[in-house]
């Protein structure tokens, strides 16, 4: 008898090594996955421009990656909270989370330098600093070419918007942005692309240069179209109000009156949603202002 209770003994004790062995196998990928899980929802804020909310996902994403090390996603963590804190207006944070970024880029791994370089651009492009876009676009389109589709089609595309904006010539970027376009709208269409947002954001900004610069309404109609298509697919409603209310520019432009209209209500009724009292206001004053160019039957 005793040696019945001794071996089951045995076997329980083996039992529950083998389970404490296996249980950080078992938490790493769980805390992994929920890391990413928050890194999405941050994201899914941050289209709607719920920029608190966002910077408290990716903050506890940091988290969870740091007591991994998973410096990679620590990487990407700490330059979504940086973004967050500029759009919150608060510098300071901003760059204190840039550096920390910058400083396991530098260690770890500088192949993520062109994705830094990428939130560097776009806080540039919001305070209108259109210079430094254009230089920091210059050091890493070399680098972001031979690495990721979606990098390089994004740094073009402020290039391009930021070269415009200074009268400069921009033509070979909206050539090659019109180019990775289609490239990207490949992947897409296979599900094969990174980021897909920022195929709505080339189809947006290449119909602002034909809106805007080239005063081509008809072409820069179509470019809207794909732009609001793709946004409205990847539930990006931010880019959804844009989309239609640069459309309604392009119907108002182009005679399409009632259409024009249609979209500016469209608009307002996104924004609304979004809470962002200035485009509402935008949209309607745009909207009223075109309803009185149609014809009374």
């Amino acid at each position: 008898m005793k040696k019945y209770v001794i071996l089951l003994c045995c076997l329980a004790a083996v039992l529950i090594l083998s389970g404490c062995s296996s249980l950080p196998k078992e938490i790493e990928p769980q805390s992994l996955t929920f890391a990413n899980m928050k890194m999405k929802h941050a994201r899914e804020a941050q289209k709607r421009q719920e920029f608190a909310r966002a910077l408290l996902l990716y903050k506890d994403a940091y988290d969870l990656f740091t007591r991994l090390d998973f410096i990679g996603g620590k990487i990407n963590s700490s330059l979504s909270i940086a973004r967050q804190f500029f759009y919150l207006d608060k510098p300071e944070e901003a760059k204190q989370w840039l550096n920390k970024a910058s400083d396991l880029i530098e260690t770890h791994m500088p192949r993520l330098e062109t994705s830094r370089s990428i939130l560097l651009m776009e806080m540039a492009f919001a305070k209108k600093d259109y210079k430094k876009v254009i230089d920091i676009a210059e050091q890493a389109i070399a680098t972001a070419q031979e690495q990721n589709l979606e990098w390089q089609t994004e740094i073009l595309c402020y290039a391009m918007v930021a070269k415009a904006q200074l009268r400069l010539d921009y033509q070979g970027e909206f050539d090659r942005v019109q180019s990775v376009i289609i490239q990207l709208q490949k992947k897409f269409e296979k599900r094969k692309t990174d980021d897909p947002e920022v195929l709505g954001f080339a189809y947006y900004y290449t119909g602002y240069i034909y809106s805007t610069f080239e005063k081509d309404w008809s072409q820069a109609l179509v470019f809207f179209e794909k732009a609001k298509e793709i946004d409205s697919l990847i539930d990006n409603p931010y880019g959804v109000g844009k989309d239609l209310y640069s459309l309604g520019r392009c119907y108002e432009e182009l005679g399409f009156f009632r259409k024009a209209v249609s979209s500016f209500d469209r608009a307002v009724e996104v924004f609304a949603l979004l809470d962002d009292a200035e485009m509402v206001e935008k949209a309607k004053k745009r909207a009223e202002s075109v309803r009185k160019k149609i014809p009374i039957k």
